[in-house]
């Protein structure tokens, strides 16, 4: 079962979020989807949303799309 971290970019508990976790493992970059970015280590995956969380919906759904 892998974990999907959700990172949006203009919130800053999020960011710092991601900052942190990134120090902590050598991760992948996987691309985008024409909209987020992902990044991937062993079986946690970072998915990077530009906008504001209170506009993303179906998240997971993108995530899994995406592989």
């Amino acid at each position: 079962m892998a974990t999907l971290l959700v990172c949006y970019e203009k919130d800053l508990p999020s960011a710092n979020m991601k900052e942190q976790l990134l120090k902590k493992c050598e991760w992948e970059d996987c691309g985008t989807d024409g909209e987020n970015s992902y990044l991937r280590c062993d079986d946690m995956c970072i998915m990077t949303i530009p906008e504001k969380h209170l506009l993303s919906d179906h998240v997971d759904q993108k995530a899994k799309a995406h592989g």
